[in-house]
């Protein structure tokens, strides 16, 4: 619930931002809140173009994005991996 929370509280602040450089820039308000409500879903689209790039190109490494215990390699990502560590052989 708390990831949640933290997900809509900081979509909401990077729709603020934009509309208030939106505003900025374009001293228009209907273009500002065209602005602000557009570009935060562009900006998806384009990670998720970037991270299927990047997970193409670096296919060792694991993503975080892989479930809530993916491990491997040096860093573990896992919220849980300090009490879920592997044994070494």
């Amino acid at each position: 619930m708390r990831i949640l929370a933290k997900t809509m509280t900081y979509g909401l602040m990077h729709i603020m931002i934009a509309f208030f450089v939106a505003l900025i820039v374009s001293r228009d308000i209907k273009i500002a809140l065209a602005i602000s409500m557009l570009e935060p879903f562009v900006q998806i689209v384009f990670f998720s173009i970037h991270e299927y790039f990047w997970n193409k190109s670096h296919p060792g490494i694991p993503s975080p994005h892989k479930g809530c215990c993916a491990t491997g390699g040096l860093i573990d990502f896992s919220p849980l991996g300090a009490f879920f560590r592997r044994k070494s052989a």
